[in-house]
């Protein structure tokens, strides 16, 4: 049996817990982070365009009261679709973890329209630096702040986040026997700046992919 680490908040990734014990290992959910919500004047969003980058980013329209409906709605991916009620016509979702790729086929849906980007204070605007060509508000709608914890000992550990490598690393090691895996280019890129090499870094974020790519780094154990 092996013990796996993802740094998300319990509740997220139950389906994925669940194929993981059948296969006779154990999931564990520690965030390293915690989200808080900054109001937004509804009046600040004048664009065409909305899009999240994050569940946090959807939330923290919703927790505003921002009538969504009047927009354009863009999300980078599946997971931050699905936050957004169903209600809502999404015209554009992000399919890879190819940022610079996905951000050039949204500037082209985009054309001339503009685009806010409701993000966090510690944001990479990875979409927004890439489309410049586009008129783009970024607004800061939640700040991530850094909640360092202790972490027991596993054989696989899943950041999900730059952010959350950072907390981790304020109170715990990485030791050479274990397998990272990296969501996505930004993630690895931030563990490779503090000397750690990612094992794997997801192209995708689907839950299948995630699950295939724990299960090939069990086996190399």
């Amino acid at each position: 049996m092996a013990k796996i680490l993802i740094t998300r908040p319990k509740g997220l990734s139950d389906n994925l817990r669940q194929k993981l014990e059948y296969e006779g290992h154990e999931l564990l959910e520690i965030p390293f982070i915690k989200t808080e919500f900054i109001p937004i004047d509804p009046g600040l969003i004048q664009e065409d365009w909305i899009f999240f980058s994050s569940k946090n980013s959807v939330q923290a329209c919703l927790n505003s009261g921002i009538d969504l409906s009047k927009f354009k709605l863009a999300t980078v991916g599946s997971g931050t679709s699905k936050a957004l009620p169903p209600n809502l016509h999404i015209s554009f979702q992000g399919n890879t973890t190819d940022i610079e790729a996905e951000s050039k086929r949204f500037a082209v849906l985009v054309g001339s329209d503009s685009v806010c980007f409701p993000s966090s204070n510690r944001s990479l605007h990875s979409f927004a630096k890439h489309i410049q060509s586009v008129k783009v508000n970024v607004i800061e709608a939640y700040k991530t702040v850094l909640q360092p914890s202790g972490a027991p000992m596993t054989s696989v550990i899943l950041f999900s986040s730059p952010s959350n490598v950072e907390g981790f690393l304020k109170l715990n090691v990485i030791m050479p026997s274990q397998k990272i895996i990296a969501f996505g280019p930004s993630t690895a890129t931030y563990l490779a700046s503090q000397g750690i090499k990612a094992f794997q870094t997801l192209d995708s974020t689907s839950e299948d992919h995630i699950f295939s790519t724990i299960i090939e780094a069990i086996d190399s154990l």
